[in-house]
C-alpha cells in the first residue's frame, strides 16, 4: 500500500465553477470564486476608508463619511450579487423565489460576513 494518497483529479470545466455552501448567521449560502479583478474592483475603497479611519489627526467630514459608505456598499451590492448563486439574487423587480440584493445588503453584518466568505473561498483561505 502506497503511504501517500493519490491526488484526485478533476475535468477543467468542474475546477473552474466549484461552489460552496456557507452559512452565514444560519442562512445557507451557495457561493462561487471570484477572479481577481473583481476583488480588486472595491479593494480601493476599502483601503481608502481604512487610511481615513485610522489616522485620528484626519477626521472625514458627514458627507465625505456618506459618500464612502455609499461607494463600499456598492461594491459589496455587486460582489454578492456576482459571487453567490444560491439563493438566486436580482438587482431587478424580485421574480419567483428570486431575493433583491438590497434585502441581503439592509443587514450589514450579514453582507460583511459574506463578502468575507467568498473572499475567503476566492483565495482558498479557511475560514
Amino acid at each position: 500500500m502506497w503511504p501517500f494518497k493519490k491526488r484526485e483529479t478533476i475535468e477543467l470545466r468542474d475546477y473552474l465553477r466549484q461552489t460552496k455552501r456557507v452559512k452565514v448567521n444560519g442562512v445557507i449560502f451557495e457561493i462561487k470564486k471570484m477572479n481577481l479583478d473583481d476583488h480588486l474592483a472595491g479593494l480601493n475603497i476599502v483601503m481608502k476608508m481604512r487610511d481615513i479611519y485610522s489616522k485620528p489627526d484626519k477626521k472625514p467630514t458627514t458627507e465625505e463619511s456618506l459618500e464612502d459608505v455609499k461607494k463600499l456598499k456598492k461594491f459589496m451590492r455587486d460582489f454578492i450579487y456576482a459571487g453567490v448563486t444560491k439563493p438566486v439574487l436580482t438587482m431587478k423587480e424580485p421574480v419567483g423565489e428570486a431575493i433583491h440584493i438590497d434585502e441581503v445588503l439592509s443587514d450589514l453584518d450579514l453582507s460583511q460576513k459574506l463578502c468575507v466568505e467568498i473572499i475567503n473561498f476566492s483565495y482558498e483561505k479557511k475560514s
